[in-house]
C-alpha cells in the first residue's frame, strides 16, 4: 500500500494558486503601467520651487506683461527662454528696488552671473518641439502651459503625453507623421 505524497485538497489549492497567478500577473502589469502614466509619476501639477518667488499671477493678470515679454525665445525658436536678471531688473531697478525677495536678482546682475532656474516641463530627448512654429501656428501659450496667469507658482499642467500632442495636432489639422516630433 502506497502512502499518498499529498494530501487531497492539494490539487484544490494548486488550481486556486494558478487561477491567482493567471489573473493577479496581468493586474499587477496593468497597474504599474497606469501608475507609470499618471500625473504623480510625470509630476503634473506639482509646483516647482525656484530660485525667486515668482508670482506669474501678478505679473500677467495684473500688470498684464505678456508671456512672449519675457519668453521672447517663444515667437520664433525652439527654446522659450528665461528671462536674464537684466530683463527683470529694467522694471525692478524701480519698483520693489530693496524687496528682499529680489536680493538673488539684484546678485545675479551684480556678478553677472545667471540664476538656475527649475524646469517645469521637460519632454523626453526623443521628442523634437519648436515654440516658435507653435506660436506662428496661434497656438496660445496657455494651451500647453495652462492657465499661468492663475498660478502662484508654476507648475505642468497639462500631461504632455504623445496622445495628448497628437490629439491637438488633430484637433488643429497638423501633420501627425512620427517624424514631424521624433527626430
Amino acid at each position: 500500500m502506497r502512502t499518498q505524497l499529498f494530501p487531497e485538497y492539494a490539487d484544490t489549492i494548486f488550481r486556486v494558486v494558478l487561477g491567482a497567478l493567471a489573473v493577479g500577473i496581468p493586474l499587477a502589469l496593468a497597474a504599474l503601467l497606469g501608475w507609470e502614466r499618471s500625473p504623480n509619476v510625470r509630476h503634473e501639477n506639482d509646483e516647482r520651487r525656484q530660485p525667486v518667488k515668482f508670482d506669474h499671477r501678478h505679473h500677467v493678470r495684473d500688470d498684464g506683461i505678456d508671456c512672449l515679454y519675457c519668453h521672447s525665445g517663444a515667437r520664433t525658436e525652439r527654446w522659450a527662454g528665461i528671462p536674464d536678471s537684466a530683463t527683470c531688473m529694467g522694471c525692478h531697478d524701480q519698483i520693489w528696488t530693496s524687496s528682499p525677495e529680489l536680493a538673488a536678482v539684484r546678485e545675479s546682475v551684480a556678478k553677472d552671473v545667471p540664476l538656475v532656474w527649475n524646469r517645469v516641463t521637460d519632454l523626453p530627448d526623443h521628442v523634437y518641439f519648436h515654440h516658435g512654429v507653435h506660436v506662428q501656428s496661434g497656438i496660445t501659450c496657455d494651451r500647453c502651459h495652462g492657465q499661468v496667469d492663475r498660478m502662484a507658482r508654476v507648475y505642468m499642467a497639462e500631461p504632455m503625453t504623445m496622445a495628448w500632442c497628437l490629439d491637438c495636432h488633430r484637433e488643429h489639422a497638423a501633420p501627425t507623421s512620427c517624424t514631424t516630433c521624433h527626430r
